[in-house]
This record gives structure tokens, sequence and C-alpha cells, in this order.
């Protein structure tokens, strides 16, 4: 299982970001939304990416390797960039991640 949560921060906060799994299009995510998927073990490239006008987009990769029974919580949020904002994705401890989806939306 994979949890993908949005940090709620100021910057890009109007902002929704794209969220791609292997190249397959998830949803569009805002600040306090998060995403559930149930996965097969394997192993999977996440992507977030944004584009504000008239800048390059700005992506984000996270390679992350499930194995079976296991739960992962991803936390993506925007960190400040020269000219547009830049995609963090890291993985977080259980505790925190659990604590996060408790804050957020579902989209799923």
């Amino acid at each position: 299982m994979l949890y993908i949560y949005r940090a709620e921060k100021f910057m890009a906060s109007e902002a929704r970001f794209r969220v791609e799994l292997d190249d397959d299009f998830i949803g569009m995510i805002a600040p306090n939304e998060y995403y559930t998927l149930e996965l097969e073990p394997g192993d999977y490239v996440l992507k977030i990416w944004y584009q504000a006008p008239m800048d390059d987009p700005s992506i984000g990769n996270l390679e992350i390797a499930l194995k079976s029974e296991e739960v992962h919580f991803i936390e993506v949020e925007p960190k400040m960039g020269f000219r547009a904002a830049k995609m963090s994705i890291e993985k977080v401890p259980a505790d925190v991640g659990q604590s996060l989806i408790l804050k957020g939306k579902a989209m799923n």
C-alpha cells in the first residue's frame, strides 16, 4: 500500500500538482490531500510535477521498491527554487505518515 500526501505549505498553495506512477496519471493533488494506492509488490517510479505559467515544469521523482504487506507513506511538498517551486518527494516514517493523513482529505 502506498499513501501519497501533499503537505500544506504557503509556497504554491494554490497550485495542484500532477501525480503519476510509472507514467500513469493518478490525479491532481492540492495541499492537505492524499491518495491511497493498493499496489502489487514491485518497483515503481512516483513522479510529481507542476508547471507554472511561463516557466519550465518542476518535476520530482522517487523510486519505490514495494514488498508484500508493506505500507509506504510519501510526503510531497514544494521547496523554494530559483524561479519556481521545486518538488520534494520523500518517504516518511509510518507514525509521521499516519498523522499526516489524519489531517488530510482522501482523493480516492
